[in-house]
């Protein structure tokens, strides 16, 4: 619990400074200009491809491997994660908000578009308030919400899959 205050309260101090594009440098500007001259439909056309299945090898994060038998993925709607989602702390109506983080959603867009895979987004369930929080991978959901993908893969703790399920159901 100590981490999850020490990162609200660094969340919360970042929003008094917010980094904007002008902060980043200039081939990092020219890759955020490609994907903000696509329209929205050219964006969704991305195709999501995901560290788990024939691709379970490529995963980044280890804790996520089936040898560890800890989590397991389960294929969820972005839209329902996001509805029980505790503290998102980002837009969900737009992807580039003039924010150096949007470049997350560059790196993510720019693997898709070569057929890399990303690590799924890593959600926990809060079993006292009936929530969702989103340990790794927000802007990973975020990017699918917006490019309005139906279901994408989530890694969850075994033993929270089953209220993982009721609270998107709803």
């Amino acid at each position: 619990m100590h981490k999850l205050v020490l990162h609200i309260y660094f969340l919360k101090m970042a929003k008094i400074y917010r980094a904007t594009y002008e902060d980043l440098n200039e081939e990092r500007i020219e890759r955020i200009k490609k994907y903000l001259a696509m329209s929205h439909e050219q964006l969704c056309e991305i195709k999501d491809v995901w560290a788990i299945g024939e691709h379970i090898d490529k995963l980044r994060d280890v804790t996520l491997s089936p040898e560890w038998q800890e989590y397991d993925f389960v294929h969820l709607s972005p839209k329902a994660i996001i509805k029980k989602a505790y503290f998102l702390d980002l837009p969900t109506d737009k992807l580039f908000n003039n924010d150096i983080l949007d470049f997350r959603y560059v790196t993510t867009l720019e693997r898709w578009e070569k057929g890399l895979p990303v690590d799924p987004p890593t959600v926990s369930v809060n079993h006292e308030r009936k929530d969702i929080s989103v340990s790794d991978g927000r802007h990973r959901l975020v990017l699918s919400y917006i490019l309005n993908k139906n279901s994408i893969p989530v890694a969850v703790l075994k033993e929270d899959i089953e209220l993982l399920n009721i609270l998107t159901s709803r």
